[in-house]
């Protein structure tokens, strides 16, 4: 697996200048993300960032996101430029995300609850945004997906060969003992999930969401997006944001909004452990052994493992 870039900010700038705009003088690091490096810097007045990454299957879903998912109501930043700079790294330029992600936006704000509830009133958004392509589970950077069903879409991961899972138990942390009773519970309960097909963002993390204060502004970074039961999303929140009792969160309101949440709890194991198997692939075959462990712990906490 690739890492993430390290590139020095000067060829950075060069690559800006020759390929952007002669006169941008200055560029600024911003912290986070796991794949890509990315910087923020000023053209024409207005804010742009750059990232860099050793593919662009993100980037190209983040295009498409921007130009076929946005609107009044989901905002998501237009992709400007996608390129390629010395030593094959790709290159992507959008405009700047409005507002300030909730990473930042939770330390300021007093009302933690008032935050909560705009996450869950923006994934109602995307979740209702209308779907052009066909397929089932992640689509790609043309929003095409590959599945016929969404049981069929979840019950991949055990043979998609990027994953290499006999390699990864083999060579890194991960063991097998973990990966046989995740897979053989994801096949239990795949096949009594509901064939939904509905946008899923499938990473809302505090830094992928931007606020004002007052409603979510723009939402980035559609990597994980998939075509399947809106819950998935909320399954991805009760593992990650474990602060926050998400599943009694979310069940509170979809109540208000006359939401039907039928096997509620079911749907959330399989897609706890659909999404938990990845990351811990990802924790594993990135080096992160204590962070792999921690989610385990926390798999444990809530009865997927």
């Amino acid at each position: 697996m690739k890492r993430k870039p390290r590139i020095d900010s000067a060829i950075i700038l060069q690559y800006l200048q020759s390929e952007v705009d002669q006169n941008i003088a200055e560029i600024r690091l911003i912290k986070g993300g796991m794949n890509s490096q990315t910087f923020s810097f000023q053209s024409h007045g207005d804010s742009f960032v750059i990232r860099v990454n050793s593919n662009d299957y993100g980037f190209r879903k983040d295009a498409y996101a921007a130009k076929h998912f946005a609107s009044k109501k989901l905002s998501i930043p237009l992709v400007f430029k996608l390129g390629k700079m010395a030593g094959g790294y790709h290159t992507c330029i959008s405009k700047m995300a409005a507002g300030k992600n909730l990473s930042c936006r939770i330390l300021v704000e007093k009302s933690v609850a008032k935050l909560l509830t705009q996450v869950m009133e923006i994934l109602d958004v995307i979740h209702a945004t209308n779907i052009l392509e066909k397929g089932f589970g992640y689509f790609d950077g043309k929003g095409e997906a590959v599945h016929n069903s969404w049981a069929q879409a979840l019950l991949s991961i055990e043979h998609a060969h990027y994953l290499k899972w006999e390699k990864t138990i083999r060579e890194t942390c991960m063991e097998a003992a973990v990966y046989k009773k995740l897979v053989a519970q994801l096949k239990a309960l795949a096949p009594e999930m509901p064939n939904e097909r509905k946008l899923i963002h499938g990473d809302m993390s505090m830094d992928n969401a931007f606020s004002d204060g007052e409603r979510i502004t723009s939402v980035i970074d559609w990597e994980g997006g998939q075509y399947g039961d809106p819950l998935f999303d909320i399954a991805w929140l009760y593992v990650w944001w474990k602060e926050f009792s998400f599943k009694d969160l979310y069940k509170n309101h979809a109540e208000k909004k006359g939401i039907v949440l039928e096997d509620y709890e079911k749907r959330l194991q399989c897609y706890a452990t659909f999404s938990g198997l990845g990351a811990l692939w990802y924790l594993a075959v990135s080096n992160k052994p204590q962070q792999y462990e921690l989610l385990k712990s926390r798999l444990k906490e809530i009865g997927v493992l």
